[in-house]
């Protein structure tokens, strides 16, 4: 047998079997749909058209420029649907759609920065030194499921041909739930833990709470704004244009490309902020059970009161560049730094940044799937 004749057969062969997949035949003539109804299910792919934005480009904002680049946005990818119809003319039919989608929404971006005494190189115990620390934390939110239904107008054009470009209009709901990762509530926690002195918004306005003012010097204001992804159930309108080729006289595969504009956003809310800034006592001041571990000889804040039941009470002080349990909580590694060193500023100074926001979910998806008329 030739080689010519043994790659004709090879592509004949190739091509029975793609008729096979069709259905075993030429392509159908176009349906009638008129009083028909139809069945069908699809994959789409959706990409919501909106992310956070980073807003380092503020001026209150202390965050690094280079922060611009972050964003949070939802995982776009693959999500599945089902379709049922019926014609009322044969051009003209009613769609019922409906969809699951589930996406992580994330990296949101928490940043802190920080100025603290450390030890020289010589005597572990002489905090002599000043160190800055900058630290972006990214963690994820949690996963979003969305569930799209929706009634549409399917307008059919050359539906006497097998190929029929259509274009569609509908209406429907979006319905939503959110699990939230235990990484926001670890956020939450960590924040809850921080001696705050001051808390501010994006345009650097002061939001402390007129209440908890009192407690700044000392570090003491509550941390009131947590960190929450609030979500709820939207409506939504598609439009789009797709067409359906005829594989038999009861199935077709359908494909067709839209936009869909979703009523409410997903809320990344801090208290009813878009970002919080809170100024802080750096947290390498204490130890991980809240007790002080760096101690000012000068007795400035955050040093606890000689007294603690006393507010009157003087604040404790310390033999500078000493190590011991100045305060009498059990644990004798405590250090004394040098309060007055100007190397030093007044008193340590840290801040914890969170960025809030809304995340749009309207955007552009594009759906392929068989349908079977009845």
């Amino acid at each position: 047998m030739s080689r010519r004749l043994r790659g004709a057969i090879r592509r004949r062969a190739a091509v029975v079997c793609l008729l096979a997949l069709a259905g075993g035949s030429t392509p159908a003539p176009a349906k009638n749909l008129r009083g028909v109804w139809y069945f069908g299910g699809n994959l789409f792919y959706h990409t919501t058209r909106d992310s956070l934005i980073s807003n380092a480009a503020d001026p209150a904002d202390p965050r690094p420029a280079d922060f611009l680049t972050r964003e949070t946005s939802l995982e776009d990818g693959v999500a599945y649907g089902l379709t049922a119809g019926f014609g009322l003319t044969d051009w003209l039919s009613l769609q019922l759609d409906a969809g699951y989608h589930k996406g992580s929404l994330g990296p949101v971006d928490a940043y802190t920065e920080a100025r603290y005494p450390v030890a020289g190189a010589i005597n572990p115990n002489a905090l002599t030194l000043l160190a800055s620390k900058e630290e972006s934390i990214p963690f994820s939110g949690g996963d979003l499921t969305q569930i799209p239904v929706s009634l549409s107008a399917v307008l059919r054009f050359r539906k006497d041909r097998p190929l029929n470009p259509f274009l569609s209009a509908g209406y429907g709901r979006l319905f939503l739930s959110f699990d939230a990762d235990d990484e926001v509530a670890a956020l939450n926690a960590r924040m809850a833990a921080m001696r705050i002195t001051r808390i501010d918004n994006e345009q650097g306005i002061e939001i402390t709470p007129a209440r908890h003012r009192p407690f700044k010097a000392e570090g003491r204001v509550p941390s009131s704004f947590p960190l929450s992804v609030r979500v709820q159930d939207s409506d939504r309108f598609d439009l789009r244009a797709g067409m359906e080729y005829a594989l038999t006289g009861r199935m077709g595969l359908v494909v067709n490309a839209g936009y869909v504009f979703v009523s409410e956003p997903v809320k990344l809310d801090l208290a009813g902020q878009d970002e919080v800034i809170l100024s802080i006592f750096p947290e390498e001041l204490f130890r991980e059970d809240g007790s002080l571990r760096l101690f000012n000889s000068l007795g400035g804040h955050p040093n606890p009161r000689v007294n603690p039941s006393d507010p009157n009470s003087p604040f404790l002080t310390c033999p500078k560049n000493t190590t011991d349990d100045f305060d009498n909580d059990g644990n004798p590694g405590d250090l004394c730094y040098d309060g007055g060193n100007p190397n030093f500023v007044p008193r340590p100074s840290g801040m914890f940044l969170v960025q809030g926001g809304e995340l749009d979910l309207s955007g552009y998806d594009v759906h392929i799937g068989l349908r079977f008329y009845f």
